[in-house]
């Protein structure tokens, strides 16, 4: 399972490559001498010493070839030395793969079969047998990816990888476009590109399951904003960089069971159902249930993890915090056209709900103790401008038990709106406790604090 917040959310945006869709034709041999070799080539066909020909000019492209992929520090890794790799280092490598196949086949290769053509004409054999251990080798690495253990951080990359591949294909078909010597790599090619789109579905599928399986012994403290619910709206928005490829993949098998994820709440799903009613836009369909299938799930999650606190103040503020922080992702986020304005309101409205739910639980003893008379002993008034005397204390030690450190963060996101709504609720009670229109200076910057 995931360790959500183990590492940064910064790592989650895997910084894709935006080159424009190019093939770029360079020259690998000096152009003075493609005549003479084509000469040379020519005459020992014509001479019956074509085998030999097609061996000695093989065996000074692959040494080319491989020179060239030393350059760019490719390393000759078997599926096993892939599995074996932890997270960094595979990361790393993947980083190094993407960048090494769009060279490989959109520059060198492409430069290579011209290189051919000009010296052998239509005969493939020479290309095909100097580059095809090379690319089997690069493919071998992402078979080894889409094999591994589906760990969520990985998905990213994983995406980035299929995106790679599917838009490398049309060159690749044209590249081995032999029936006959092109077909094994054609087919192995495509292979590769379909495990690593299953490997991208499941490991989704899977950051699901993890979310709905992470479990805390403690409450997380303050009541302050998860680590879960960070990762998880930060791993929603760079995944809108990858909105169409995953959509599709998730869209060729749609399957409602994917929405049901246990242990998550039997409500969850027909929450997931209802929001998606609200805003389903055309583009992104698939995609889209399954994140609102993620935040429902989360919001399961956090609702269990509210129950943690034995405080109930508490318990609201960190659904509070929660909430408002998966809505201002949203909102701030490409993810606003994923969820809509329905989820939007729909969560603003939760929001404002603990909020109201926090001043009811912290406050409401405080309004009937200042209610009170007294305790049966001395004038009413007196008690009451006893009762009003003691407002700033009331607040200061609410405050504390709540926070008890200043460097405990309760109010993360709306402390203004908090203070609004216990002003309404003390000021108007304050009013009719003492005979002064306004209440005293003293009072009001002990609460605004």
């Amino acid at each position: 399972m995931a360790s959500f917040g183990a590492a940064s959310t910064e790592d989650l945006v895997p910084g894709r490559n935006s080159e424009d869709h190019i093939d770029i034709v360079v020259d690998l041999i000096r152009p003075e001498v493609i005549s003479d070799l084509k000469n040379i080539a020519d005459a020992m066909i014509a001479s019956g010493y074509d085998r030999e020909c097609i061996q000695v000019c093989t065996t000074v492209r692959k040494e080319a070839l491989d020179e060239f992929l030393y350059d760019h520090e490719v390393e000759k890794l078997s599926i096993e030395d892939v599995l074996k790799m932890d997270w960094a280092t595979l990361n790393t490598n993947i980083k190094k793969w993407v960048r090494v196949m769009r060279n490989i086949v959109q520059m060198y290769l492409v430069s290579e079969k011209s290189l051919n053509s000009q010296i052998f004409g239509e005969l493939n054999e020479i290309f095909v047998d100097t580059v095809k251990a090379p690319v089997m080798q690069l493919l071998n690495f992402g078979e080894a990816v889409s094999i591994g253990p589906r760990q969520p951080e990985k998905l990213l990359r994983i995406l980035e990888m299929y995106e790679l591949v599917s838009e490398l294909l049309p060159e690749i078909d044209s590249l081995f476009s032999d029936h006959h010597l092109g077909l094994s790599v054609r087919t192995e090619y495509r292979e590769v590109m379909r495990r690593l789109g299953d490997c991208a579905r499941a490991t989704f599928l899977e950051f699901k399951s993890a979310i709905a399986s992470d479990v805390s012994s403690h409450p997380f403290p303050g009541g302050a904003v998860h680590p879960l619910t960070n990762y998880v709206m930060n791993y929603l928005m760079a995944l809108t960089d990858f909105s169409q490829t995953l959509d599709s993949l998730l869209m060729e098998h749609e399957d409602g069971e994917d929405l049901a994820i246990p242990p998550s709440p039997p409500d969850v799903i027909n929450q997931v159902e209802e929001e998606f009613t609200y805003d389903s836009p055309e583009k992104f369909v698939a995609m889209k249930r399954h994140f609102y299938s993620i935040a429902s799930v989360l919001e399961a999650n956090l609702q269990v993890k509210s129950k943690l606190y034995r405080d109930v103040s508490l318990r609201h503020i960190f659904l509070l915090n929660n909430i408002h922080y998966m809505t201002r992702k949203v909102l701030n986020s490409e993810l606003k056209h994923i969820f809509g304005d329905r989820w939007n309101r729909k969560h603003t409205w939760k929001f404002q709900q603990q909020a109201t739910e926090y001043e009811r639980a912290t406050w409401l003893p405080v309004l009937s103790f200042l209610k009170e008379d007294g305790s049966g002993s001395g004038s009413g008034s007196g008690a009451t401008s006893t009762n009003v005397m003691l407002i700033p204390s009331l607040v200061w030690t609410k405050n504390e038990s709540l926070c008890p450190t200043k460097r405990t963060p309760v109010f993360q996101f709306c402390p203004q709106f908090l203070c609004i709504g216990i002003h309404g609720l003390l000021f108007p009670l304050m009013a009719t406790l003492v005979t002064s229109p306004a209440p005293p200076t003293l009072y009001t910057k002990t609460m605004m604090k």
